[in-house]
């Protein structure tokens, strides 16, 4: 059973995104230092029901939502797709956004795994595992009018 149960159709955006991700500066002894500045980052994120060999399936071809954030040099986001920076990039803060349209085309009752990936300034890779699955579900409430 997933962990996150989402409705089909709505929105998960700036009233209630999905996923805040903070990201954190630590020390030698993994002691919170700070924020991690997100300057020249790429952040990505990638939801699917199994993890896939990164070998062969190098675009992720099986993913529900594939996320990105990329933060120039300047602290400017220069994309986002479905994952936002909030506030200034040396807050180290992002949010994974899902549109009604996002959730209308996910499968119901199937349990979506996901991890988020940040590649930073110097082109180091470090891949979170995401805690929580989610599973899209039909509402109860479908009339739009009345």
């Amino acid at each position: 059973m997933a962990d996150i149960e989402l409705i089909r159709g709505d929105s998960y955006a700036l009233r209630r995104p999905l996923f805040t991700h903070t990201f954190s500066e630590v020390d030698e002894d993994g002691v919170v230092i700070g924020a991690f500045d997100l300057t020249g980052c790429t952040v990505r994120s990638t939801f699917k029901t199994v993890p896939t060999d990164s070998t062969s399936d190098t675009t992720d071809t099986t993913a529900v939502i594939k996320a990105t954030l990329i933060v120039d040099g300047t602290g400017t986001a220069t994309t986002q797709t479905k994952m936002y920076l909030v506030g200034a990039a040396t807050d180290g803060v992002c949010e994974l956004r899902l549109s009604a349209t996002d959730t209308g085309a996910m499968i119901t009752d199937t349990d979506f795994f996901s991890d988020v990936e940040l590649t930073d300034a110097n082109g180091e890779v470090i891949t979170f595992v995401q805690p929580e699955s989610i599973r899209v579900t039909e509402a109860y409430t479908n009339r739009t009018t009345g």
